[in-house]
């Protein structure tokens, strides 16, 4: 992916100009960075991992799969503006301790520290939906309620998320307060889950490098706007 050589001041116009400037196919990425951008540092967290594929396709697309190469494509166009990424992993693993009785619990719970000990901006876990009804599609971004960060994130993610796959997505930000990574936590974080593995169409759509590329960007644009908002006060 290659970007414009010159930073740009963040503005409305050039924000909705870059996000639609991914085309797909063999023609470079290409869209407006950020200034001052060193200073922000982000956590991306692709979900399950070792021994937890998490969901998996009737076709056997797994997610934790998926949710790793969207999210290694996520920290590099991140990396290409300038913005510090912390990985809670960056290959297929768990992060449980290996004597844990609760190897889900003790992945969870590692995965929360990191976010709550680092030096972060915001985290976003990345994560595929899973719905009975095989028709149902769509990214969907969830928040706690309790955290207006976490909600002003979700929001600016989601509106880039609108059409990831070519069919318009009428899907809203959701307050979730059941979820272990957004509870107890000050940091702005929120779950994007990109699309449904039960709906077979978008798991065979998902597997294309070019459908996880544009979701990375619009995830990592979501964050920056995020990073950029007036509103925004780093601790």
């Amino acid at each position: 992916m290659k970007l414009l050589s010159h930073p740009i001041i963040l503005s409305v116009f050039l924000l909705c100009f870059c996000a639609g400037a991914f085309f797909i196919g063999h023609a470079a990425l290409s869209y407006a960075t950020f200034q001052s951008a060193e200073n922000f540092c982000v956590l991306l967290d692709a979900g399950h991992g070792g021994n937890d594929p998490g969901k998996v396709s009737s076709s056997g697309v797994k997610e934790k799969d998926i949710n790793l190469a969207i999210t290694l494509k996520c920290q590099s166009v991140l990396e290409q503006n300038g913005v510090k990424v912390i990985l809670t992993r960056n290959s297929d693993c768990s992060l449980a301790d290996s004597n844990a009785s609760n190897k889900k619990a003790s992945d969870l719970k590692k995965r929360k520290a990191l976010i709550k000990e680092s030096q972060i901006n915001c985290a976003v876990s990345i994560h595929q939906n899973s719905f009975p009804d095989t028709s149902s599609h769509g990214a969907q971004v969830f928040y706690h309620p309790q955290n207006p960060d976490s909600k002003r994130l979700a929001s600016l993610i989601q509106a880039q998320m609108q059409n990831l796959t070519g069919i318009q997505n009428h899907r809203k930000i959701k307050a979730n307060t059941d979820y272990y990574l957004l509870r107890d936590n000050n940091t702005p974080t929120v779950i994007a889950e990109v699309c449904f593995l039960s709906n077979p169409s978008e798991a065979a759509m998902i597997t294309e490098e070019t459908i996880q590329e544009k979701a990375a960007f619009q995830i990592a644009m979501g964050i920056m706007q995020f990073l950029h908002s007036p509103s925004f006060n780093p601790q």
